[in-house]
C-alpha cells in the first residue's frame, strides 16, 4: 500500500514542479519522505524546489540528507551545497 501512495506522491510532485507550484511539490515530497525516509531522490528534488523559493537553509538541509543516504547521487554534489551554503 506504501507503494501506490508514494507513486501517487511522486508522479503528483514531478507535475507540479513542471508547473512551478514549489510549495505543492514539497508538501507531496515531505509526504513521500515520512513514508519512506532513505530515499534520496526524494530529499534532492525537496531541495530543489526550496531553492526555486530561495528557502536555502532547507535545502541545504535536504541535500545534505540526500548525501548523506546516497553519497554517489548524481543530482546532489559536493559542489552544489557548497553553493547553497552561499545564500544560507
Amino acid at each position: 500500500m506504501n507503494c501506490v501512495f508514494i507513486y501517487l506522491y511522486i508522479s503528483s510532485s514531478y507535475v507540479l514542479l513542471a508547473a512551478n507550484k514549489f510549495s505543492q511539490a514539497i508538501d507531496l515530497y515531505t509526504q513521500a519522505i515520512e513514508l519512506n525516509s532513505q530515499n534520496a531522490v526524494y530529499w534532492a528534488n525537496r531541495a530543489f524546489a526550496h531553492t526555486k523559493l530561495e528557502e536555502y537553509g532547507s535545502a541545504v538541509q535536504d541535500a545534505t540528507k540526500a548525501i548523506e543516504i546516497d553519497p554517489k547521487y548524481s543530482k546532489v554534489s559536493c559542489s552544489d551545497l557548497f553553493s547553497l551554503y552561499s545564500y544560507a
